[in-house]
């Protein structure tokens, strides 16, 4: 059976095409589309998770496995806070932030794939940072004023954790960099 043909990968690319339903809810503007919304990346949520747990759970940790997870997040991150963005709750900077991230973590793995044919998998804090943002998301989504002060943590929280795991990412790329194997 073809090791890309599994469980963890077909959640990954389920995780993918929730994306557009859930933009499409999002950009809709009435509070019941918001609603749909909030189950769909609740369900995109739970795949993610799910795919980890099957992947290691039946040994399907798959080199396209390793790009179709984070990448699915990353895509799905990026438009949402697009969309937030554009709706005004979520700051520009931190969209900014998000996204200038993660293109130069998608950069550094294209490099180390390129001259050392190797793609770096996830990390803990890496996926403890995409859970943050989500949280965040979720609240910016739901937007009511009962939450303001716990959705003003998660910002922070969110920036603080971008900036660690990014860190993290930095030091695993130069060490694999720098590498003599």
């Amino acid at each position: 059976m073809n090791k890309n043909f599994n469980i963890s990968n077909t959640l990954s690319i389920l995780r993918l095409l929730l994306v557009i339903p859930i933009a499409i809810l999002l950009l809709n503007g009435e509070s019941t589309s918001k609603y749909f919304a909030l189950t769909l990346v609740a369900v995109a949520i739970a795949s993610d998770w799910f795919d980890g747990y099957f992947a290691r759970k039946y040994n399907q940790v798959s080199d396209l496995g390793k790009i179709l997870d984070p990448l699915a997040d990353k895509i799905a991150i990026g438009i949402i806070a697009v969309i937030m963005v554009i709706q005004g709750a979520v700051p520009l900077w931190l969209m900014v932030a998000f996204i200038s991230r993660d293109l130069m973590i998608l950069a550094g793995g294209l490099y180390m794939k390129k001259v050392k044919n190797i793609i770096p998998q996830s990390n803990l804090l890496g996926k403890i940072t995409v859970g943050i943002i989500s949280v965040y998301l979720l609240l910016c989504i739901l937007r009511f004023d009962e939450l303001k002060t716990l959705s003003e943590v998660f910002l922070y929280l969110s920036l603080v954790f971008l900036i660690v795991s990014f860190a993290l990412y930095f030091i695993n790329f130069l060490n694999i960099i720098y590498r003599k194997v």
